[in-house]
């Protein structure tokens, strides 16, 4: 069967799809994925076809909108409604692009931010899932990953948490994909809750990304939301290793890994100041990935590398500990690794996240970004990188994941739906 996957966002968003899709390859489909120009490389890699979609984020965040934007993270009305001015332009052009990458699909997978694929599928009547890196089916068990991290008010807050997500991120793009069910696909309106009430209704399988260790499926979830195991890339054999990387490597002991992503920061050579001094603060070298900027390069010393990226599977097996925001790839890659984690959640899922890493005893209680400076990130960096309990965790944690075959699983859960239909 030829299999479609849409999937935007940045490239933590993007790779897990694609190790999915090399799963289903494998299997002996056929599959496209169709996700922004900037990551073409990473899906041929995979031995995937590729499919352009609009709004590549890298662009996007890159001028000084996008930046601005991003440093909203902390008021969620003015955050969403950036994402809505962004996202209403190009819901046509986004929808007809999915359109044209599906138009051959016998089955097509999603991500919530690919949700113009579900009104293809539901047109031409075809199977069709939802991919998500995040818990977002309604649960009394904990909060939407998007909920105001520390509030516990119980299940029934619990569930009202998942639903009011859900329509904070429905609404604003109701009228526009309304339009588009009407005169692209001549389909009926969605009412009041939107896509994800109707997947619900539909029963539309719901295929997570992570594992059940990390997150274990809440018992009031439906049968047709599964857990399935994390979709690990092999992301150490889509680049190469620098060669200054694997010379600081050799040349002492292991480091710790600093980095925040495609955090946006107001002062990246005040935060990269801050970084050194906690590393040497708590007697550790020090790997510093630039990603989309919020670290700098500079004349840092002997002990410190500043580099652009780096493989997260080659690198972080070779840690005694990184510091990052908590994004959830960023959170299974370290455990996969079996290394332990200082976690300085920023906005969006990167709370929940952490508070899982903290359950699991793999890291110390996350840090806050307004009390951050030298001392009290070098208390957390010599806690997780020479604590015994972190250690042995962490390690645990990492066994058990070798255990799992998420993309496996996945895979036969999509055949199993495929051949029923």
């Amino acid at each position: 069967m030829t299999v479609c996957i849409v999937t935007l966002g940045t490239l933590g968003d993007v790779l897990p799809l694609c190790a999915l899709g090399a799963g289903l390859t494998r299997a002996g489909h056929t599959v496209r994925v169709a996700t922004h120009d900037h990551y073409r490389s990473f899906v041929l890699d995979h031995g995937l076809e590729h499919a352009t979609m609009p709004l590549d984020p890298v662009e996007l965040f890159s001028g000084v909108w996008g930046s601005d934007w991003l440093a909203s993270r902390n008021n969620p009305l003015r955050f969403m409604s950036g994402l809505a001015r962004v996202g209403r332009a190009v819901v046509p052009h986004m929808t007809r692009d999915a359109r044209a990458a599906c138009a051959d699909a016998d089955a097509v997978v999603f991500t919530p931010l690919g949700m113009a694929a579900h009104h293809i599928a539901e047109q031409r009547g075809i199977p069709s899932f939802l991919a998500a890196l995040q818990p977002i089916t309604p649960t009394t068990r904990f909060p939407s990953v998007l909920a105001p991290a520390g509030w516990r008010l119980g299940p029934g807050y619990n569930r009202v948490s998942h639903l009011a997500t859900e329509q904070a991120f429905w609404l604003p793009w109701r009228r526009q994909f309304n339009r588009v069910r009407r005169e692209q696909f001549n389909l009926p309106p969605m009412r009041f809750g939107g896509v994800g009430r109707q997947l619900r209704r539909q029963g539309t399988p719901h295929l997570y990304g992570f594992s059940p260790l990390v997150v274990p499926p809440p018992d009031d979830w439906p049968g047709w939301a599964h857990v399935t195991g994390y979709w690990f890339p092999a992301t150490r054999d889509l680049w190469g290793v620098p060669e200054e990387l694997q010379r600081f490597l050799d040349a002492g002991p292991a480091p710790v890994c600093v980095g925040f992503s495609s955090l946006k920061v107001d002062d990246p050579e005040a935060l990269t100041r801050t970084v050194i001094a906690a590393l040497r603060r708590a007697g550790q070298r020090g790997v510093l990935l630039r990603g989309w900027g919020a670290l700098q390069a500079g004349q840092h010393g002997s002990d410190m590398l500043v580099i652009d990226s780096a493989p997260h599977d080659y690198l972080f097996e070779r840690a005694a500990a990184v510091v990052h925001p908590g994004g959830a790839g960023t959170c299974a890659a370290s455990l996969r690794a079996g290394v332990p984690s200082v976690v300085v959640p920023g906005f969006s899922d990167q709370f929940f996240w952490a508070q899982r890493l903290v359950s699991l005893g793999v890291a110390p209680p996350p840090l806050r970004w307004r009390d951050l400076d030298a001392a009290a990130l070098g208390r957390a960096i010599d806690l997780a990188a020479t604590g015994r309990g972190f250690r042995e965790a962490a390690r645990d944690a990492r066994r058990r994941l070798g255990a799992e075959d998420g993309v496996g699983r996945a895979v036969a859960t999509i055949e199993h739906y495929l051949e029923a239909a």
